[in-house]
């Protein structure tokens, strides 16, 4: 009686992504149905909807490429070369969302948005250029006896360079928040403000221990690539959406708070007016008034 071929790494890590990104949407839909669909078209909105969603074919796709019965090399090739397309899409797009959320927090600075701009294309096009190269190097043969999915059997290891990049992007954007965050925190004791800082910063470092990881797997062993590019792909997804239902639920907020517009209202009415359609400049508004012109 023969025995089940040994689950595989990667498809394992895809098993626990798929998981976790269905158990999020189902925890979230709520907020989504309260947040985004009975608001009008905003940039937000269509943010929103690229990270949430572009995941789901990237699942899809996945899933083929590592479970089909049946699939030809150069099927594997192009459906993985898709993959590594829309991951890359996928997380530029998570990367802008980030850093739109400190930009806001900075009180839309010229200063910091410019410096974002440059960042941005400094690191951009080294990364297209190197995912380009990692893209054309996959190799994929007949898919042995008793296995499922396709068989890799050449890549570069190339897009270490692409997550070495990604690090220091992430590492820079989060060192922004941490600046704005010191400031800010100085001026409040607030619980809420706290947290907010608190848990950007951590998710910053999650993300780049997931981003350290990839540049290491990747160098080390091409043959199976950056074994945690799927988490690091769904987490950009879950965070992203998390502070854009954070940004948006801001506007719900109908509870007045014991610190003022120098606290939290200026720096938040500023961050809002990023992600929707109305675009309130008065920074001297309270955060009572502020939620009023919300709610108005």
């Amino acid at each position: 009686m023969s025995q089940a071929p040994p689950l595989k790494l990667i498809p394992g890590n895809l098993v626990v992504c798929i998981t976790l990104l269905v158990y999020d949407y189902i925890c979230t839909l709520d907020q989504e149905v309260t947040y985004v669909w009975s608001k009008p078209l905003a940039l937000g909105s269509i943010l929103f909807f690229i990270n949430r969603y572009l995941p789901f074919i990237d699942a899809v796709l996945n899933i083929n490429v590592n479970f089909a019965p049946v699939i030809t090399p150069e099927q594997c090739l192009v459906q993985n070369q898709v993959i590594i397309w829309f991951m890359f899409v996928g997380m530029a797009f998570a990367e802008v969302v980030l850093m739109l959320r400190t930009y806001a927090l900075w009180e839309r600075r010229r200063s910091i948005l410019i410096f974002f701009c440059l960042l941005t294309l400094a690191f951009l096009p080294p990364c297209f250029y190197f995912t380009v190269k990692e893209a054309q190097s996959l190799r994929y043969g007949p898919t042995p006896l008793n296995e499922r999915g396709c068989n890799m059997t050449d890549a570069s290891n190339i897009i270490f360079i692409v997550y070495a990049l990604l690090a220091l992007c992430e590492f820079v954007a989060a060192g922004v928040m941490g600046v704005k965050g010191y400031q800010h925190i100085r001026r409040t004791r607030s619980p809420w403000v706290m947290q907010f800082y608190k848990e950007g910063i951590l998710l910053y470092v999650y993300l780049i221990v997931l981003t350290v990881g990839n540049m290491f797997s990747s160098a080390l062993g091409p043959s199976i690539g950056p074994w945690l590019a799927y988490p690091h792909r769904i987490l950009h997804s879950i965070i992203c959406n998390r502070v854009l239902f954070l940004v948006m639920g801001s506007q719900q907020e109908t509870t007045p708070r014991r610190y003022s517009s120098r606290d939290i209202g200026s720096h938040y009415l500023h961050s809002s007016s990023l992600f929707t359609t109305v675009d309130m400049q008065p920074s001297y508004l309270t955060e009572e008034s502020w939620h009023s012109e919300w709610r108005a």
